[in-house]
């Protein structure tokens, strides 16, 4: 019974993020909504602009996917507002890194264009509209997550919130490099770093796809996203937790361990890497190596109760009883019940 119940939770623990991209806020945007009602479901549709300003080293498909993203970022704010009420009115109580990854899950883009124009200086300009819908029926979706699943796929969301923050701060410090006519950087150098960067935006592009793919479902969708994400950036490491996270979710655990692993290769130090190849090895029967996997997981990060919990099913299926109890224990000093 244990180890059937434990199995849901053990994918939960190596969700992946619904996310979203952070982009500086553009200041002079417009965005406006319209709203209808299909059956039981509301589908609010959100007009969204951003701009970007392209560097002599980047390429216009480039820059035109960063005004996209901006875009996106600006109608998602509002749609999050929207989001927002209406989880109250459900008598939800849903946490605000929990709107972004709803909202940013949800939101089907069915059209965008772009502009180009030319500003000071001789800088090309490109403008991004876009429309795109959400639907209450993925909102209902989402409320109908368990809280440890829910809880787990935010806090992975903020971390690729965050990687992408620190991505858009060092492009626009190359960009300003560029700028410099005093600087003495190399400019061969300089182009290879924003190059580097371009392609590491491009793939988490690709990982945001394929977890829409995967909040609704559609497991073999988001593994072709990922492997495209990893194409352009072999050392992504959310697109090799969420595609592992997948390949689970399809019953491919050999698979799922071999993407843990690539984690733990690159981020040695990341306890999540741990905690998504123990689960796998529960599902294949290698408790032995889960055990070790999770007690891992637990020294980097010892305040996550599900890695007792789970190493707890562990020990109760090499038949160690006294650990098993004293990890389930522990687990529920934690907060976890079960």
């Amino acid at each position: 019974m244990y180890i059937k119940k434990s199995l849901k939770k053990l994918i939960a623990a190596s969700m992946i993020a619904g996310s979203m991209t952070l982009t500086p806020v553009i200041d002079d945007f417009d965005v406006e909504f319209t709203f209808m009602s299909v059956a039981h479901a509301e589908i609010r549709t959100y007009t969204g602009v951003g701009e970007y300003i392209m560097s002599d080293f980047e390429t216009p498909e480039v820059a035109k996917q960063r005004a996209k993203a901006r875009a996106e970022q600006n109608a998602q704010e509002q749609a999050g507002v929207y989001v927002s009420g209406y989880t109250q009115v459900q008598n939800m109580q849903v946490t605000e890194d929990e709107i972004i990854v709803i909202t940013s899950g949800i939101m089907s883009v069915t059209d965008v264009s772009y502009e180009k124009r030319f500003g000071q200086d001789d800088t090309t300009i490109f403008t991004a509209t876009i429309k795109a819908n959400i639907n209450t029926d993925d909102v209902n979706k989402w409320l109908e997550k368990g809280i440890q699943e829910r809880s787990a796929i935010a806090t992975q969301n903020k971390e690729l919130q965050e990687e992408i923050e620190k991505q858009n701060k060092m492009i626009e410090e190359l960009k300003k490099q560029l700028a410099d006519k005093n600087s003495k950087t190399d400019k061969t150098k300089l182009k290879e770093e924003i190059t580097n960067i371009d392609n590491a935006f491009l793939s988490n592009q690709k990982v945001e796809s394929g977890n829409r793919a995967y909040f609704n479902g559609n497991y073999q969708g988001a593994i072709s996203e990922y492997s495209q994400a990893l194409e352009l950036n072999p050392q992504n490491a959310i697109a090799y937790r969420n595609r592992g996270t997948s390949y689970a979710n399809l019953k491919n655990y050999s698979g799922a361990a071999g993407d843990f692993s690539k984690v733990i290769e690159i981020e040695p130090n990341n306890a999540s890497g741990y905690v998504g190849r123990g689960a796998a090895y529960i599902y294949m029967g290698q408790y032995n190596s889960a055990i070790s996997d999770l007690t891992r997981a637990i020294e980097l990060n010892p305040s996550d109760p599900l890695s007792y919990y789970n190493r707890g099913i562990c020990y109760q299926a090499t038949g160690n009883m006294d650990r098993a109890q004293a990890d389930y224990n522990k687990a529920r000093s934690m907060g976890l019940s079960f």
